[in-house]
């Protein structure tokens, strides 16, 4: 399909792209005025200013990050305490609990990926820019239109095209009568490997023969990069043969190495690791984290060098400004943060006629009730397992505590008849009977015995 084609007619992503080749085109502009045009120079250039123009939304995200590093576990808490529920009351109150620590915090879950989502129209455009440099950039547009005029104007050039696309593998589809146009042919041109150029001379002749003596030099000049690779070439020109590898290799290999850098980095930076056993999405970023990379060298072997590089450059200047806005964040400090959020959820409340403080209290109280409900669920445990081994104690000493047994049945008939006893009283009881009957320490366990009786019957 014609790239250049679906820029210039619409789509979602058309005010993106059409403003990334403004930028991506002044850059060049400005390369050739200092007198050093070059393809792969103009896209590190570009990707440190995209990420620049980003910054906003890499703060507020990296906020959010360091907020869920608080916030997250208290929310683990409430996903614990209704594991297993799945009733609509307990949907609603742990529903309602999660948004009350979330106002408390005066952020929400949907926040980073709403940050997210701003984004990707913006790196989907742009991914469109670099896979088609010529669209965009008027001065690499112009070296290729008389290559692209020639094929046009040749007798049964769209066949001949058709065949080339397929011969040379090139990533684009078949022209039809109605994509057969100069822009769509450019598009074909761009995507045409270093080694190609010498067969679509031979395979048109004449004009075209004569535009690509004139300007595949210029084409090749300005899609150089280290090392001799071409911009527009993949980095491997035959995986099959090692012997081709060097120095194309290095843009895949980097490319991983980079992305796993700046994502260990960022994790480190804003204090993202969790456990994976509380937390199964934690658990399920780790996985993406690891295969992401992988994923690059993978795809860069096949791709563009160009996207390669972008790559590269975006991982490392994403990096270093991961740093720099953790540095700044860190002097702001995590409470500062989470004041100035509980702040403007206040005004947005009030703009709405809610009561904040209402929300706040609550989240204060659930969050309590948590810790309450698991203090309890411990001294449960701690219950069950004391009348467990005084029971197990009791049963071991056999017929020789029967009489004590039986000299205490009006105490076992007392704990059965107050349901309600504590085990402070219980323990108190059996306290006084050994200060009066000295060595008759068996009272105690007999107490307790009864007491875990008690608990079965409940």
């Amino acid at each position: 399909m014609d790239l250049l084609f679906l820029t210039k007619t619409g789509g979602i992503l058309k005010p993106f792209a059409i403003v990334l080749g403004w930028i991506i085109n002044y850059i060049y502009i400005f390369l050739e005025k200092i007198g050093i045009p070059n393809i792969g120079l103009a896209i590190i250039l570009f990707t440190l200013i995209v990420n620049i123009i980003l910054l906003p939304m890499t703060i507020k995200q990296q906020k959010y990050t360091k907020l869920s590093a608080v916030m997250n576990p208290e929310i683990q808490k409430i996903q614990a305490k209704y594991k297993g529920k799945r009733d609509e009351v307990s949907m609603r109150r742990m529903q309602a609990e999660t948004q009350a620590v979330q106002q408390k915090y005066g952020a929400s879950t949907m926040g980073g990926c709403l940050y997210m989502l701003i984004q990707m129209p913006i790196l989907f455009a742009l991914y469109r820019v670099i896979y088609n440099i010529p669209a965009y950039v008027d001065s690499v547009y112009a070296l290729y239109e008389p290559i692209a005029n020639g094929i046009l104007n040749a007798g049964g050039g769209m066949d001949i095209a058709n065949t080339l696309i397929t011969d040379l593998q090139i990533r684009v589809s078949q022209f039809t009568a109605d994509n057969f146009t100069v822009n769509s042919i450019i598009d074909m041109l761009y995507n045409v490997k270093t080694a190609g150029w010498d067969t679509i001379s031979h395979s048109f002749g004449g004009e075209v023969a004569s535009a690509v003596a004139t300007y595949q030099p210029q084409i090749q000049s300005i899609n150089w990069f280290i090392g001799g690779l071409n911009i527009a070439d993949p980095p491997v020109q035959n995986m099959f043969n090692p012997a081709t590898w060097w120095p194309g290799i290095l843009v895949p290999v980097l490319s991983g190495f980079t992305q796993w850098l700046s994502i260990k980095v960022t994790s480190a930076q804003t204090n993202t690791q969790t456990n994976s056993q509380e937390n199964p999405m934690g658990n399920s970023m780790k996985m993406m984290n690891t295969i992401m990379p992988l994923f690059s060298v993978f795809i860069c072997f096949t791709i563009q060098t160009g996207l390669g590089i972008y790559w590269i450059a975006s991982a490392v200047f994403r990096t270093i400004i991961s740093v720099i806005v953790n540095k700044y964040l860190d002097k702001e400090g995590v409470d500062e943060i989470i004041e100035k959020n509980r702040e403007k959820a206040k005004k947005k409340a009030a703009k709405k006629g809610d009561k904040p403080s209402r929300f706040e209290e609550y989240a204060k109280q659930s969050t309590k009730n948590i810790e309450m409900a698991e203090a309890a669920a411990r001294k449960r445990k701690s219950i069950s397992e004391l009348a467990s081994t005084s029971v197990e104690g009791g049963a071991s000493t056999g017929g020789k505590k029967n009489n004590n047994n039986t000299k205490n049945s009006g105490n076992n008939s007392k704990v059965e008849s107050n349901p309600k006893l504590s085990v402070g009283t219980v323990k108190e009881d059996t306290d006084d009977k050994k200060g009066k009957s000295g060595k008759k320490g068996d009272t105690g366990n007999t107490n307790i015995s009864a007491y875990a009786n008690m608990l079965k019957k409940k």
